[in-house]
């Protein structure tokens, strides 16, 4: 596994920690913002693997489609990722080289946890430089990360 260089402690952010914020989702919002400036007042950077983008937009594209916000909260949605993933970093060497390890992440989880196995392949890549945390709103990414990388600390937020 390749390992990001940093030079300041960092973190890695799920796609439902960033869509919390951005869709303005009720008892979630708040918690992100207030989660965001600590880590940013405490100099951490923030990273995310590029699956993020098409987690984030497939998932404001449903709020949509279910009438869960309107046309105009979604346009807001988007741009408020569009300006959020500005201060977000990607994995320095790109996702490629995690291939090997989400294989290995999401072996014990199937399919349907492909995704999250990126995000615990940066955290525990970023955890070898010591910044383990992963922020989510996924109870089920803990058990993951418990099971497959015992390195990454996922701090699960509830509404």
């Amino acid at each position: 596994m390749a390992t990001s260089p940093t030079t300041n402690p960092s973190v890695t952010l799920d796609a439902s920690f960033v869509i919390a914020f951005c869709a303005q989702e009720t008892g979630r919002h708040q918690q992100v913002r207030a989660e965001i400036e600590k880590y940013a007042s405490l100099g951490y950077s923030f990273h995310a693997p590029s699956v993020i983008v098409s987690e984030s937009m497939f998932v404001f594209c449903r709020k949509l489609a279910d009438g869960k916000i309107t046309a105009t909260q979604y346009a807001q949605a988007v741009a408020c990722f569009n300006a959020f993933m500005r201060a977000v970093l990607p994995p320095a060497s790109g996702d490629r080289l995690f291939i090997t390890t989400i294989d290995r992440l999401r072996a014990s989880y199937g399919c349907p946890r492909t995704n999250d196995s990126f995000y615990l392949a940066l955290a525990e890549d970023i955890a070898a430089l010591g910044s383990p945390d992963l922020l989510t709103f996924d109870s089920d990414m803990d058990a993951q990360a418990k099971a497959n990388a015992p390195t990454v600390n996922v701090r699960v937020f509830t509404p």
